[in-house]
């Protein structure tokens, strides 16, 4: 087909005529409905894909204002609940009913469209759902030492404290391809939002000895820091939105807004403690 821009040619299939016997392009008495719509160049599509390639009964063509836009409905089950409204405002809401009458079952979650990309939907609150890090199972370890050293003059035990702090050792990067998600476990956001992300975690670990009387102690703490390999964790998000969304409940206790529980994926990688080790050695004085 070659169709000028605005020109909108509908292909309807299993059609029969109404009561009256003269609604000729009254949807009601068909099955499915193909647009095809102009784009001033040479388009090609497939009637089998649609199932009308047998079943095409009759077609009308019209002229449409394309600065109103058009509603898309996605049959395949891999856009499941995905309508479009190119030129849906901000401000604009679109509710489509099971019934007529505006009655029955009802699905309000169309999103916006801009003239170049999607306006998302973006939550006024999450709480993302706390998981682990399984850091035993790191590969390509590196060590951090600190060490102790001093005399117990008294005939009694004395505690020895070891500490060790680094505030660069553990770094971990976070990547999702969930837009509203922002590193911390767990945690409240309301106004950051974060695709990849890098955080620097303080490390500060202290070890309690206990150097035997009368003896020259020298105590070393060893820190096992393992390379994390990439690794997909999946958690659930507690999200409220400030209009309603498929699936949503209102929640009264959080100033009225729908929440909705959603799924979580995003991939670690980086570098944490593992393995502490503690050794003590004692010489008599």
């Amino acid at each position: 087909m070659n169709l000028t821009v605005g020109v909108v040619v509908t292909l309807v299939g299993g059609w029969a005529p109404g009561e009256d016997g003269e609604k000729i392009v009254d949807l009601s008495y068909g099955n499915t409905c193909l647009d095809l719509v102009g784009t001033g160049t040479t388009e090609g599509c497939e009637l089998w894909t649609s199932g009308i390639n047998d079943d095409l009964s009759f077609f009308f063509w019209r002229n449409v204002d394309l600065s109103i836009g058009a509603v898309e409905l996605f049959a395949d089950g891999n856009f499941t609940g995905r309508l479009r409204w190119k030129s849906l405002g901000d401000r604009q809401t679109v509710t489509l009913y099971d019934a007529e009458d505006g009655n029955g079952a009802a699905y309000n979650n169309v999103k916006g469209w801009g003239d170049i990309k999607e306006v998302p939907v973006v939550p006024k609150k999450e709480i993302i759902a706390p998981f682990n890090l399984m850091a035993s199972s790191a590969d390509n370890t590196s060590g951090l030492t600190s060490v102790s050293e001093g005399v117990n003059n008294s005939t009694e035990v004395q505690p020895i404290a070891v500490s060790l702090n680094n505030s660069n050792s553990q770094t971990i990067t976070v990547e999702t391809s969930d837009q509203y998600f922002a590193v911390k476990y767990p945690y409240t956001r309301t106004d950051t939002s974060s695709r990849s992300q890098t955080k620097t975690v303080d490390l500060n670990i202290t070890q309690t000895v206990n150097a035997p009387p009368k003896t020259r102690y020298k105590a070393t703490l060893l820190v096992t820091i393992g390379q994390l390999p990439a690794t997909e964790y999946v958690t659930t998000a507690q999200r409220w939105y400030e209009q309603p969304v498929a699936n949503s409940q209102i929640d009264y206790a959080n100033n009225s807004w729908y929440k909705r529980t959603e799924e979580v994926r995003l991939t670690l990688t980086g570098s944490l403690a593992c393995r502490i080790f503690v050794d003590m050695q004692t010489t008599p004085l």
